[in-house]
């Protein structure tokens, strides 16, 4: 008997990707809600939604400089400085990580690395200072904006500095640790390599995009994951951008 908002338990095993009997040990450790109707279990759907949505992905994060030069891959964007020192088992990785085309979320997880974020409060008198300041590259919705992303950034702010900036950065503007803070400070490691984000100017747009997958406002995740959806479709039409991910490569390995 079908009931609206609730699945069967083999409908849930489907989308976590589970047997039901994972399922049914879900329930009753209290992880998943669940009611009887006659002899049939039924699962609460928002709640199988959310766990779906939130499941860690598998495996480990891509190291700080394989990270952004997939980013710049991802981005195309075709003005990015490139040096002429090329790695073959670097561009073999890149070549296959873009062809595998992960979802959102397993790619969320494998550019974890390209910086360490930081929540923090800020007076809201030093916010556009901060926005300004030649150490930081803004990330989120504003650099995706910048970017022609059809989005608007609200109160995200969202900066990434060098790891080193990061303590002058904080005492100047007085951040402070913040869980529930406006500012997300990003501090991206020395080991980034060379489409790491250059201060003074916005980050790249596939970055901006996975910023934006971790923003509060549904709105932005909604548009964040329908550019990825679109970009994977371009990934499966026509292949990886071999000149692109050849450059990419080529200026991580430098």
């Amino acid at each position: 008997m079908a009931v609206d908002g609730w699945l069967a338990v083999a409908e849930a095993a489907a989308e976590l990707g589970v047997s039901k009997s994972r399922v049914r040990q879900l329930l009753a450790d209290g992880a998943l809600t669940g009611r009887k109707v006659g002899a049939q279990i039924l699962v609460d759907q928002a709640g199988v939604q959310h766990r779906a949505a939130h499941r860690p992905a598998a495996g480990r994060p891509l190291g700080p400089q394989l990270a952004w030069a997939a980013l710049a891959a991802l981005s195309a964007d075709g003005g990015v400085d490139v040096r002429a020192q090329a790695d073959r088992n670097l561009r073999h990785r890149l070549n296959a990580l873009l062809r595998s085309s992960p979802a959102p979320d397993r790619w969320r997880m494998l550019l974890r690395a390209r910086a360490r974020p930081q929540r923090c409060w800020a007076h809201p008198a030093v916010i556009a200072e901060l926005l300004a300041d030649e150490r930081v590259s803004v990330g989120g919705a504003r650099a995706a904006a910048r970017s022609g992303l059809n989005v608007s950034a609200g109160d995200d702010v969202v900066v990434y500095a060098a790891e080193h900036d990061i303590p002058a950065l904080r005492e100047h503007y007085g951040l402070e640790d913040d869980p529930h803070g406006p500012v997300e400070l990003r501090a991206v490691p020395a080991a980034a390599g060379h489409f790491a984000p250059q201060g003074g100017t916005a980050v790249l747009l596939a970055a901006a995009v996975f910023d934006m997958l971790d923003a509060d406002d549904s709105r932005l995740r909604h548009a964040a994951r329908e550019w990825l959806e679109h970009s994977a479709a371009r990934q499966r039409d026509h292949g990886p951008h071999n000149a692109q991910l050849r450059a990419a490569a080529r200026a991580a390995a430098g």
